[in-house]
């Protein structure tokens, strides 16, 4: 009987232990952190990188009309895009072998449409490759949030966790190829709900973070696989409740 014991004691321990050789990633199930590899011969030399979009969601889950990619669906707090643009726009900060439309040029591209043009241009799926075409960029990267919500309680209790959902599509401007597509998200569990997720649970202090950082953790390892990803800004993730 003692041999058994231990036998079911060893066995458990190895099932909580962490992975030593990775870090844990949030539900692959539907595709977080997972990116189609871009074609070697992909080449673009002036990129135009959209504002993020929010996505019409109508439920708990969200297609991608563009890539077909599921997403979870939630409500997507005010000044999400903000946030998630501002973050993506930091992984260029160092961007080798393309130029990157400025955000100058791309506010009076959107200004010289004159209403209601611009209202109804905007509801056009192609509205972002008109304005790459307008623009003479080669490629659009295009953004889409589906899920941003805060947590509600604080750092050491909380009522409902934070959550986070985006995708993000790189479009070559002349056949309106979609050659790339990164995808993020994740809930924030806690840890004896998930002890897979142990490794990021304590690498952000062991208590519940705000939807800011889900954003920045996602953000880091969506872009990692971004089409010349290694040499975009690495910055750093926030570990602030």
């Amino acid at each position: 009987m003692k041999r058994l014991a231990f036998i079911l004691a060893l066995t458990l321990a190895a099932a909580i232990s962490p992975r030593p050789a990775e870090e844990e990633e949030p539900r692959p199930s539907l595709g977080a952190g997972k990116s189609a590899q871009p074609p070697p011969e992909l080449r673009f030399s002036r990129l135009l990188v959209m504002p993020f979009a929010r996505a019409p969601v109508r439920g708990d889950l969200w297609q991608c009309p563009r890539c077909g990619k599921i997403l979870r669906g939630c409500p997507i707090d005010d000044g999400a895009e903000a946030t998630l643009s501002n973050l993506l726009l930091d992984r260029f900060q160092n961007h080798p072998g393309f130029t990157l439309v400025s955000q100058e040029e791309l506010n009076q591209a959107i200004q010289a449409i004159p209403e209601p043009e611009l209202t109804q241009a905007r509801l056009d799926p192609n509205f972002p490759i008109v304005l790459a075409e307008r623009l003479k960029a080669e490629a659009a990267l295009i953004p889409t949030v589906s899920c941003f919500r805060e947590r509600l309680g604080n750092a050491l209790a909380s009522g409902r966790p934070a959550a986070v959902a985006f995708e993000l599509d790189l479009v070559i401007v002349a056949d309106r190829r979609v050659v790339w597509s990164g995808s993020y998200e994740e809930e924030q569990k806690a840890l004896f709900e998930n002890l897979l997720q142990a490794r990021t649970f304590f690498r952000r202090g062991a208590k519940w973070v705000t939807v800011d950082v889900l954003a920045t953790d996602g953000m880091a390892k969506t872009m990692a696989a971004f089409p010349g990803g290694a040499g975009l800004n690495p910055a750093p993730t926030q570990t602030t409740p």
